[in-house]
């Protein structure tokens, strides 16, 4: 029988022209039940990176992850109206 699951969230990184942006340092934090926990990953060439979850209760349906800074040097992030800092995952 399974006894856990796992999430993944892909994220992508955009300058506010549009365009991909490769080396960006992305920090966020997966939400489970009320705790908290940290994760980091960082875009590759296509402007794209992947946080995961592991082994995850079974008896918890729904986490959630929140994009809380993006790093990239000479850059600020300040996420437009209307960008999706954080997703809900459900089993």
């Amino acid at each position: 029988t399974k006894k856990s699951w796992n999430a993944k969230v892909l994220v992508t990184i955009r300058d506010q022209d549009g365009n991909l942006v490769s080396n960006a340092q992305v920090s966020g934090i997966w939400t489970v039940e009320g705790v908290e926990q940290l994760a980091y990953c960082e875009t590759d060439e296509t402007g794209t990176c992947e946080v995961s979850l592991n082994k995850i209760d079974i008896g918890t349906t729904v986490v959630e992850f929140e994009v809380t800074n993006v790093f990239v040097e000479g850059s600020i992030y300040d996420p437009p109206d209307g960008s999706v800092p954080q997703v809900t995952v459900s089993q």
